[in-house]
């Protein structure tokens, strides 16, 4: 009876970044832009958010698959873009 309860662990999002060593808000942001880097998750009736299966969870993280790279830090720039940026933008729209 006990490995079946340990096989239904269903693992909530604060449980999966804790697993996983991340920011919960990590988990939804890669939820939305890059869920391939995630285990796969279950949305079941009566529960609020994806839960994930423990066991699938611990599988995921040793298969080949979790070795897949980081999504990227580079973040857009906020404002106004340069001078130089419009010129450069002007010039590869004309050709």
């Amino acid at each position: 009876m006990d490995t079946i309860s340990a096989k239904m662990q269903l693992l909530t999002v604060t449980e999966l970044a804790e697993f996983l060593r991340v920011a919960p808000r990590t988990i939804y942001n890669r939820m939305y832009r890059c869920p391939e880097t995630l285990p796969p998750a279950i949305y079941l009736k009566g529960f609020r958010g994806p839960r994930w299966v423990a066991e699938r969870v611990f599988q995921w993280t040793v298969s080949p698959m979790s070795a897949l790279p980081q999504p990227s830090k580079r973040r857009r720039r906020v404002g106004r873009p340069t001078k130089a940026e419009g010129i450069s933008r002007r010039i590869a729209a004309a050709d």
